[in-house]
């Protein structure tokens, strides 16, 4: 098991990177209709799933 403070990771990887996604049309569609940010909705995602408690 590893432990870490959340708090300090993120200080010290605050830095962003560009990716290159792939997503079906129609959700393209759908997010930019509704104004959806499908680069914090990624992030959050993939917080919510690799730093869950």
């Amino acid at each position: 098991m590893v432990v870490f403070n959340i708090d300090d990771l993120r200080k010290g990887m605050s830095k962003t990177v560009k990716k290159t996604i792939t997503i079906p049309d129609y959700l393209n569609k759908l997010a930019k209709k509704e104004k959806i940010n499908v680069s914090k909705v990624i992030t959050e995602a993939l917080e919510s799933i690799l730093l869950e408690d």
